[in-house]
């Protein structure tokens, strides 16, 4: 629950501090959170927050929430679910009996931010089982806990959990970095300078800006998006820089290889963590967000929510593997979405346009709480 460390942990803090603000009481636990430094810890400001480590065997652990959860007396428990969060094979065999004795005498929300995996076309057996496994698993979890009110961030999550009797509901990510209102475009264009890529205000229609935002998946192809790059500065004469913000963790390999394959024609700009300010700064002086999330699976993601919030066109370099779905939703179109296609250059060089700027937290929490709300009506 550290600003700034989790994705998740980042949407839980926000969620409440915007239900808080609507008029609702909230606490926040988190049950393994790996960067605390101490066993343990709570503070009360701005909400009543206990962290725990993953140090702490679960009888402590469920000894301090049980603990906790008796001086707040919640009506809802809202359980935040990303498999490997607890286990390192994304196997929560004994989780439900962790988590029975902290849900008892209130209602249970459950927000799966991630499901199982293996669901994919070609994906080798190996993931297939272990699939198996963490479906299994999360079934038993939901049938022991019972949760009134399920949800998850995209249709295809969704279409996968009804297809396997867990009734989910749609609840839409919301981006964790606020819009100051701020352009970066001085330090930008300063930080650029210093890597030899000349940018002023006098050539900036001539330089086109693209950014990744955090982790760059593993297994995100380059191709096509980054041969179109190459033709936007061999054919039209365009500048392009490539800029990457945030924890990198496993993709600062792909980074590397970026660089090393495309430095020549390309020039590269490695921000690594910087404050959320700085972050809303680089959104709003960007032509470009890149994904490396693939399209099928868009919603899920904090990041492109924010983007898509700053009004910045977000491109999709694969669409993701073809679900095993006997029926399937497809994802809402969104206009910001740009698809790497055979129009993709050609939209690049007529249509360099933003969109429009909003905050979703607001709307997100009302259709949250409302979510319960008719859940206690029923």
């Amino acid at each position: 629950l550290e600003p700034g460390r989790d994705g998740v942990g980042d949407y839980v803090r926000l969620l409440a501090l915007e239900c808080a603000k609507q008029g609702h009481t909230c606490s926040l636990i988190a049950l393994e959170d790996p960067f605390l430094q101490s066993r343990s810890q709570i503070d009360n400001s701005p909400l009543s927050t206990l962290r725990i480590s993953p140090q702490l065997g679960w009888p402590e652990r469920t000894r301090q929430a049980q603990h906790f959860l008796e001086q707040v007396q919640p009506d809802w428990l809202s359980f935040h679910f990303v498999p490997y969060s607890f286990n390192s094979k994304g196997i929560n065999y004994d989780l439900d009996k962790h988590l029975q004795p902290l849900f008892r005498g209130c209602k249970l929300h459950f927000m799966f931010h991630e499901v199982w995996i293996g669901e994919n076309h070609r994906v080798r057996l190996k993931q297939r089982i272990i699939g198996m496994v963490q479906r299994y698993f999360i079934g038993r979890l939901i049938c022991k806990l019972n949760p009134n009110v399920i949800h998850t961030s995209n249709p295809h999550y969704r279409d996968l959990l009804n297809q396997h009797r867990i009734q989910a509901q749609m609840l839409p990510m919301f981006g964790t970095i606020h819009n100051g209102g701020i352009s970066g475009d001085s330090w930008v264009f300063t930080a650029l300078k210093a890597n030899g890529f000349g940018i002023s205000s006098e050539n900036r229609h001539k330089c086109i800006l693209f950014g990744f935002f955090g982790t760059i998946q593993t297994h995100w192809p380059a191709e096509p998006l980054f041969q179109y790059l190459l033709e936007l500065v061999q054919q039209y004469g365009y500048k392009i820089a490539v800029i990457s913000v945030g924890h990198l963790r496993n993709g600062a390999a792909v980074w590397s290889r970026l660089v090393e394959t495309y430095s020549s024609t390309l020039t590269f700009l490695r921000l690594d963590e910087q404050p959320t300010e700085k972050i809303s700064e680089l959104l709003n002086s960007l032509d470009f967000g890149i994904s490396t999330t693939s399209f099928n699976i868009a919603g899920k993601s904090s990041t492109i929510a924010a983007m898509i919030e700053h009004g910045l066109p977000v491109v999709f370099n694969w669409d993701g593997e073809p679900w095993l779905l006997r029926e399937g939703s497809p994802e809402p179109e969104e206009p910001l979405f740009w698809r790497v296609d055979d129009n993709f250059l050609s939209r690049v060089v007529n249509k360099r346009g933003r969109g429009p700027v909003y905050s979703g937290v607001q709307k997100i929490a009302m259709q949250f709480v409302h979510a319960l709300q008719e859940s206690r009506e029923v």
